[in-house]
């Protein structure tokens, strides 16, 4: 069972909501920035690259957290997924 389908059997069950703080999240996303701009402060969202072998998760999120992404294909996405570039 994925952890989004076990969180929606307890909120049915508890009667009661979660807030989602994993991938693809804004929660997640907006928590990191905010820590990692402890360490760098004035760091913009134009500094960051997210980088992930995930489109549904990490590149998603990040997109739509407005910050710039990289797809690597050595993990769960791999290049053979993709067409050959045209010569």
């Amino acid at each position: 069972m994925a952890v989004g389908s076990l969180a929606g059997l307890l909120e049915r069950i508890l009667d009661t909501s979660f807030v989602h703080c994993g991938k693809p999240g804004e929660v997640m996303f907006s928590k990191a920035l905010e820590k990692t701009r402890l360490d760098h402060p004035g760091l913009r969202r134009s500094d960051v690259l997210i980088v992930g072998d995930t489109l549904q998760t990490e590149l998603r999120g990040g997109r739509d957290f407005g910050l710039d992404t990289l797809l690597v294909l050595s993990g769960h996405t791999q290049a053979s997924r993709w067409p050959a570039p045209k010569k």
